[in-house]
């Protein structure tokens, strides 16, 4: 009488599929980053356009985003964009550990 582990249902093959599951996903999304980075490099090989984007860290101004002809001025563009990000305020922990007076001599 009552409930008996021995009745108990055979929960194997559940719990087997709960945990394959975000490994599942996980491979699922690994797989289709890589067979995209297959398909658009050489994609933007043999059409010359490249994409450049830059994000903001302080999120008051949009994110930069640019279609170039070729490798070459879009590495070209990323080094200027980055050359103009240099000095500008960023937010959160950077920017408290950037006028912290413990880092302003360097390390103790």
């Amino acid at each position: 009488m009552g409930w008996n582990l021995n009745d108990s249902v055979d929960m194997t093959g559940i719990l087997l599929a709960l945990n394959l599951l975000p490994f599942v996903f996980w491979l699922l999304n690994w797989l289709a980053a890589l067979l995209t980075t297959v398909f658009v490099w050489p994609w933007r090989a043999v059409s010359g356009r490249w994409l450049v984007v830059a994000y903001t860290t302080t999120g008051n101004e949009p994110d930069r985003r640019a279609h170039v002809r070729g490798r070459a001025p879009a590495d070209a563009l990323a080094r200027e964009w980055a050359k103009e990000i240099i000095g500008r305020p960023v937010c959160g922990l950077a920017a408290r550990a950037a006028v912290s007076p413990l880092h302003a001599d360097g390390p103790a």
